[in-house]
């Protein structure tokens, strides 16, 4: 077991990595991570020819490199699971960084470039159309993108259970209040409407004009997104439960966007915050009132 070739050992760890289901990203990482340190010391083919001073060596040399603090911390971390498994597996008597101590990892949580309250849109229905302002609503109340948006239809509407019907990911969001129902009404009409128009012009350089003129803390309707489920952190919703009904693929990405603490509940009813839209449509009649 001693003689076992490293870049043999190697593949067989990442494969093992995919057979868990790890992220693609995170798998990715380790391969560079570990294809780097045999690049490092090419003349050392055998496992038992790696000693601490080589790992040691080679993340003295990615820290030259001037990456980041959490990229060093990470493959770090990389490098010694690496090597624990080996020890585990049997293919080595001794991790040879077993006594590696670890870089602290940076205190995690989102970057949010705005914080959203409810007299914001108080503030910016008076300079944006009504399509525009349902549009944010909808936004405010299920963090949809602008995608989801775009490919709204009249039956993806549960208004019976308060159900949204999202796809790609194919998904279930609840709708938390009235406003943000009726708000998904009026956007559909719009939708019905103007198909091209409101796709290209409103949802993408119209919103983002609009929201400049009223000076909204979201410069976008992306911004506006983040916002929304950084504030689903702070309201303790499960993360599991946002990163289903935020379509993520992984938690690595819904981690980023949230609080990196929780924090206290936030003075607003409901899961999205009590807002009103004032145009009202009847899905039944189908036509504005």
């Amino acid at each position: 077991m001693g003689a076992r070739k490293m870049k043999n050992t190697v593949e067989a760890h990442l494969k093992i990595c995919k057979e868990l289901n790890l992220s693609p990203k995170h798998i990715k990482m380790k391969s560079n991570v570990l294809e780097g340190l045999m690049n490092s010391a090419p003349e050392k083919t055998k496992l038992t020819d790696w000693a601490f001073l080589d790992c040691f060596r080679y993340l003295e040399l990615r820290r030259r490199d001037e990456i980041s603090k959490s990229t060093y911390a990470r493959e770090a971390r990389i490098l010694k699971s690496f090597w624990s498994w080996a020890e585990n597996s049997g293919y080595i008597e001794k991790s040879p960084v077993k006594k590696l101590r670890l870089p602290p990892l940076p205190k995690g949580g989102a970057t949010v470039g705005c914080i959203v309250q409810l007299e914001d849109f108080s503030r910016v229905r008076r300079h944006v159309s009504e399509d525009v302002y349902a549009a944010l609503v909808c936004i405010w109340g299920c963090a949809l993108r602008v995608q989801d948006l775009q490919r709204l239809r009249e039956g993806d509407v549960n208004e019976k259970d308060m159900l949204l019907r999202c796809r790609d990911p194919d998904r279930f969001i609840p709708i938390p209040d009235k406003a943000t129902l009726g708000g998904l009404y009026v956007v559909i009409a719009a939708l019905a409407r103007n198909r091209g128009g409101f796709v290209s012009s409103y949802l993408h350089r119209k919103i983002i004009r609009q929201l400049e003129k009223a000076k909204f803390p979201a410069s976008s309707a992306a911004k506006l997104r983040e916002a929304v489920i950084f504030r689903w952190g702070l309201l303790g919703v499960d993360p599991r439960n946002i990163k289903k009904w935020a379509g993520f693929k992984t938690f690595e990405t819904t981690y980023k966007y949230l609080p990196p603490v929780p924090a206290e509940r936030p003075p607003q009813t409901g899961l999205a915050g009590s807002l009103e839209v004032s145009t009202q449509f009847s899905p039944v009649r189908k036509e504005w009132s």
